[in-house]
């Protein structure tokens, strides 16, 4: 019986990351400050390749690897996040904004369409005495991101 289960573990390890594969990681993804999400090898997750719940390139990145095989990649933000868009970073009076608005501080922010009519969360990055500055960029947007896992298990 002991034989059996050693041979299936040989067998499992042996066996790699399809592109319809599911799959259990422990995980990192940080910038240069800190962790934005992840799991640790306490709470791995579960991931079915192919279900965009993965970045496509991070997906790509599992395709081939064993069960045990860890990696790290410095994922290029413009892929990530997509190309900055400087209309969605704007200067605005005070006089002309809500007053719930002019009570927010750097980095606080709201949700509302953008000129692109998509929803964004605008967020303050400058702020005086008279005008206010608001980036609906994401805000990582241009930082490099390091991405570290774990392949614990295929299924």
């Amino acid at each position: 019986m002991e034989a059996q289960s050693q041979e299936q573990v040989k067998a499992a390890k042996s066996q790699s990351v399809s592109e319809f594969s599911r799959v259990l990681l422990s995980y990192v993804l940080e910038d240069e400050e800190s962790v934005l999400e992840g799991c640790d090898l306490d709470a791995p997750q579960w991931f079915e390749l192919g279900q965009k719940k993965l970045h496509p390139v991070i997906e790509a990145q599992l395709v081939g690897r064993k069960q045990g095989e860890s990696w790290e990649t410095v994922l290029d933000p413009a892929i990530f996040f997509g190309p900055y868009n400087s209309a969605l970073k704007f200067q605005v009076s005070q006089k002309k904004l809500p007053e719930k608005i002019k009570l927010l501080e750097i980095e606080e922010g709201f949700e509302s369409l953008g000129p692109d009519r998509k929803r964004h969360h605008f967020r303050v990055v400058e702020k005086n005495s008279q005008n206010m500055t608001f980036d609906g960029n994401p805000y990582d947007q241009g930082s490099v991101l390091r991405f570290k896992a774990t392949l614990l298990e295929i299924a």
